[in-house]
């Protein structure tokens, strides 16, 4: 069973802004590695040891893949960023 419950806030015009940003079970790779397996069939594929695939569409992707494999270390390192240097708050 799921319990949903919603709080709202009424925030005065011209009130501070306070941005928080949550992250929460970052998975990064220092193996990954692209163009490795994505079906390895193992917990954890997307690394050089896991061998090639069985056809291109199969290989990791530069920025990661959704399929059996954590993300490489490049797509954090690009986030943070993107975020230091992309992300204006006004």
């Amino acid at each position: 069973m799921y319990v949903l419950s919603y709080v709202y806030i009424i925030v005065q015009e011209g009130a501070p802004t306070l941005r928080i940003l949550q992250l929460s079970d970052i998975h990064l790779d220092e193996n990954y590695a692209v163009g490795s397996n994505t079906d390895c069939g193992e917990p954890l594929c997307c690394r050089a040891s896991h061998g090639s695939p069985s056809t291109p569409s199969a290989g990791a992707g530069y920025w990661g893949d959704y399929r059996d494999c954590d993300i490489p270390p490049r797509t954090f390192d690009s986030l943070l960023n993107h975020l230091r240097t992309g992300e204006k708050v006004v």
